[in-house]
């Protein structure tokens, strides 16, 4: 069950949307999140333009984003996926955070080797966003 306002479900996961090009980075991803107790995937895309169409019809509670993509990069999707989600948590990851510009409204995480580490930093985004909007 997923939530228009982007808490958790009842069962006390958080629906999850992972959007990467790079198909064995998801395939990696979306086997450590269904390991994960704090997460439940309910959508997968390969860009911006298909994260936005997968956030309208599923209203995940936390959309994980690559930032460089082909056809809609996840900096001009962000605000499009915010727009189609609201109560969505949109968490941008990129491999190199050192090289991204930080003029984006929505968190930056840096993709890690380690998963309990990127877990930890995407849950650490997710409650920072939710603080703000219940400011």
């Amino acid at each position: 069950m997923t939530s228009d306002e982007g808490v958790p479900s009842a069962d006390g996961t958080m629906t999850l949307l992972i959007v990467d090009d790079d198909g064995p980075t998801r395939a990696v991803l979306r086997e450590q999140f269904a390991a994960d107790s704090h997460f439940r995937l309910v959508a997968e895309a390969e860009d911006g333009a298909e994260a936005v169409e997968a956030a309208r019809r599923t209203r995940p509670d936390v959309v994980l984003m690559d930032i460089s993509m082909p056809r809609m990069d996840g900096l001009t999707a962000a605000p499009l996926v915010h727009e189609a989600s609201p109560g969505s948590c949109v968490v941008l990851a990129t491999g190199i955070a050192s090289n991204v510009e930080r003029t984006s409204a929505f968190p930056i995480i840096e993709k890690q080797i380690r998963f309990d580490v990127f877990r930890d930093d995407l849950l650490d985004a997710v409650h920072r966003i939710k603080a703000w909007k219940s400011t």
